[in-house]
């Protein structure tokens, strides 16, 4: 686990360190989550998000992001209440974009997400993972040439029975000479 995080650490970083140019962007959402398991009631488990993407040309972009939980959701399975909250999260995507005349644009967006989610229950902590393919749907709202609000909805993973998508609303900026 942890040299996966060292991994990122070292992707991410070099690529905030490239993002002097045209092509690099980076932002921020705050992820409106829900997470559905067999037999449980729906919990709310929101995050924030920051991505680091590239663009490719005007339709195809590459992105890495990473998520951290904001807060925890209880349920009571067998009469046991506990509690479960993102622990972190992280993946690399393909954002389709299909640019239009107007200032809002489209996309799609396909890749693979890593879970970590972290279950508290009578005083005691264990956390549990997983990964999927992940894909969405989003718009871009372009404020203007450096700055983009965008609002989209995610399916992060659905395995093992658990699932986890959340809408999310945010910031890009562009990084322009």
């Amino acid at each position: 686990m942890r040299n996966k995080r060292v991994m990122l650490g070292l992707i991410m970083s070099a690529f905030c360190s490239q993002a002097l140019s045209e092509p690099f962007y980076a932002g921020g959402n705050f992820v409106l989550g829900s997470y559905d398991e067999d037999g449980m009631s729906t919990l709310d488990l929101n995050s924030a998000q920051f991505k680091w993407g590239y663009v490719i040309n005007d339709n195809i972009s590459a992105e890495l992001r990473y998520g951290v939980g904001v807060g925890d959701d209880s349920d009571e399975l067998f009469g046991f209440s506990f509690d479960v909250s993102i622990d972190q999260y992280y993946g690399a995507y393909v954002k389709a974009a299909f640019p239009t005349e107007s200032r809002v644009d489209p996309y799609l967006v396909l890749g693979y997400t890593y879970a970590d989610l972290e279950i508290d229950i009578l005083g005691i902590s264990a956390s549990t993972d997983a990964d999927d393919l992940s894909y969405g749907v989003g718009l871009d709202f372009r404020k203007d040439e450096r700055w983009t609000i965008n609002a989209e909805y995610m399916m992060y993973f659905d395995k093992d029975g658990g699932e986890l998508s959340g809408l999310s609303f945010g910031v890009q900026y562009h990084f322009i000479d």
